[in-house]
């Protein structure tokens, strides 16, 4: 029997991950998956939280973590190390107020700024929402757009381009 057993179950082991089913990651693979990809040093960040969850029938690590005023955040597959989700939120502390007499960037400009950033082409992309809100005393836009199955969301400052927010979903 031991003869029989031994064989079979170093062939399973061995076999595991080119069948998918390889071991799980551990948190601190997850952490530098996520620092690796946010090209970060882990000395360089004020804080990290991480959560295990169970979202869209997947086992994930939710990673949180700050460099100077800039949050982000990472979903991560468990079983894979691959990364599902990101995001980065600037926490602005301060706000230039909108003059009466304040040009904004145009929604081409803004458009312009989002593909390029995430590193597409305009004729790549298809764009399910663009808005402008005001909010706070500042002006911004907000843009959802599809490259092939990836979700891309943005917040734009409207006055001058830079990028609040973005986050990107791969749903293949």
């Amino acid at each position: 029997m031991n003869k029989i057993f031994l064989p079979a179950f170093l062939l399973c082991f061995f076999c595991m991950p080119a069948f998918g089913l390889a071991a799980p990651i551990t948190v601190e693979n997850a952490k530098q998956i996520a620092l690796r990809h946010a090209n970060i040093n882990k000395n360089e960040i004020s804080h990290m939280k991480i959560d295990q969850e169970y979202d869209d029938g997947i086992m994930q690590f939710e990673i949180e973590f700050w460099k100077n005023n800039i949050e982000y955040e990472y979903k991560i597959n468990i079983n894979t190390g691959e990364i599902l989700e990101y995001s980065q939120e600037h926490n602005r502390t301060e706000f230039t107020p909108i003059s009466p007499n304040q040009d904004f960037l145009t929604t081409d400009e803004v458009k312009q700024i989002a593909v390029n950033h995430a590193g597409a082409k305009d004729s790549e992309v298809r764009f399910v929402k663009i808005s402008q809100e005001f909010k706070y005393g500042y002006s911004s836009y907000e843009l959802k757009f599809w490259h092939g199955y990836i979700e891309y969301k943005y917040e734009i400052d409207a006055a001058n381009g830079d990028i609040l927010e973005f986050s990107v979903k791969n749903y293949q």
